[in-house]
């Protein structure tokens, strides 16, 4: 299972100084367009097959993966995000999906960047809804059924969505841990909660992204 792998970086600027992707799309940069360029010159410069395409980011980057798997579903054949998960924006990607792409996040309760239950008085401006409401416009956009739990030890519940759309949503909801990957080496920041390592989120999402390619069209 070689890999190419891409890190584009984004170009709208926060007040700070940092860098942040433009979703929600405001007026601007569109991001959408500048990752669909960028698979197009991955395409064309290397030997890629153009159905083992996948998305996956962390925090800004989680929420763009989230729009991508709505607006460029005809080429990205999963995602696996960690810490930013977002749900269909009912005025730009409402209705049905043309299809349904495979998803898979992380995300902590207690994480105080972009907190799970999406509470405005604590959320960032970009992050309009929180995970349970991530989890329900999904559901709705893929036509998912009934709901799995499962713990998987303490302080880590996986949660599988069913019978969507031929597609599967699985969500791992972890306790105790913050705004950081799971199983990550990295010394993330104090201020961003202590990294869970009993799961590690990289192998998941590789394992995940090897069972998923686009239909052969």
């Amino acid at each position: 299972f070689a890999l190419v792998v891409a890190l584009p970086v984004a170009a709208t600027r926060l007040a700070d100084g940092r860098l942040t992707w433009n979703v929600p799309h405001r007026d601007g940069v569109d991001d959408v367009a500048f990752v669909a360029g960028v698979l197009d010159l991955l395409l064309a410069r290397f030997r890629i097959d153009p159905a083992r395409v996948y998305a996956t980011g962390f925090s800004g980057g989680a929420r763009l993966a989230s729009v991508l798997a709505c607006r460029l579903a005809d080429r990205i054949a999963a995602i696996g995000v960690v810490g930013g998960l977002q749900g269909p924006d009912p005025d730009r990607e409402g209705g049905s999906a043309p299809r349904a792409v495979p998803l898979l996040a992380f995300h902590a309760v207690e994480d105080p960047v972009n907190p799970f239950d999406g509470d405005p008085r604590r959320s960032p401006g970009y992050w309009t809804h929180g995970i349970e409401e991530a989890i329900g416009r999904w559901r709705t956009r893929l036509g998912c059924g009934s709901e799995e739990r499962r713990t998987i030890r303490p302080g880590i519940e996986q949660r599988h969505l069913l019978g969507c759309a031929g597609a599967e949503v699985a969500v791992y909801v972890l306790r105790g841990s913050g705004h950081t990957w799971p199983g990550s080496r990295f010394t993330f920041p104090e201020a961003l909660g202590p990294v869970e390592q009993a799961i590690d989120a990289t192998a998941l999402t590789l394992a995940w992204f090897r069972r998923f390619a686009l239909p052969t069209r």
